[in-house]
């Protein structure tokens, strides 16, 4: 596995110009998730629970979030940078199977979270890959590609909090700017997490 500072490079030279692209879906998908009420609005899951709109956020941002990490991922693979097709593409492409999949690692993630913060936190982080696995494998169930986000994150589950931890200064710096700074942020995230991935998809195939 590539270090912390290998893979936010490899991302940030996966999206360089391409920042544009990736800025404007990730600016539609923040005016639409706000316009529904929903504070966290570039997470995928526990989010939609504070929604003022539970219904919209899980049959529109839901999606919408999944593709917006599958963009990145298209991208980390040296694909097209057409983010905001790609988002609408990955996130409504395999709409329902996409959705179940989504949704029902969000409702085992708040299940564990309702027994304890800790476990709730761990599952949590097992789960992430799911997103990408939904997209790439749409031939295995939703349980399926949650199991094997569980496998492929066995062991690597540390690793990944820090690197989403080492992204707290530039969400400080995003919250300085009134949230304007996320729509370059949240893409360089998502696209180390797809950098991620990628990396435990070649180590697992190997």
């Amino acid at each position: 596995m590539k270090t912390r500072s290998e893979l936010k490079n490899q991302a940030l030279e996966s999206l360089r110009g391409y920042w544009g692209p990736a800025a404007l879906a990730t600016f539609i998908y923040f005016v639409i998730a706000m316009g529904a009420g929903t504070p966290g609005v570039f997470t995928t899951s526990m989010s939609v629970l504070y929604s003022s709109s539970i219904a919209f956020s899980l049959l529109v941002l839901v999606p919408m979030g999944l593709g917006l990490y599958n963009a990145c991922k298209v991208r980390a693979q040296g694909g097209n940078g057409e983010f905001l097709g790609n988002m609408f593409q990955s996130g409504f492409g395999n709409y329902l199977h996409n959705l179940a999949g989504a949704l029902l690692a969000t409702l085992y993630t708040l299940l564990w979270t309702l027994l304890l913060i800790v476990p709730g936190i761990i599952k949590s982080i097992s789960y992430q890959m799911t997103w990408f696995i939904l997209v790439d494998e749409p031939e295995l169930s939703p349980e399926q590609a949650i199991q094997k986000s569980m496998r492929m994150m066995e062991g690597h589950k540390m690793e990944y909090f820090l690197l989403m931890l080492s992204f707290i200064g530039w969400f400080i710096l995003g919250m300085v700017t009134l949230g304007i700074g996320f729509i370059w942020i949240i893409p360089y995230m998502y696209t180390t997490a797809a950098e991620f991935y990628l990396e435990l998809k070649k180590e697992t195939q190997e």
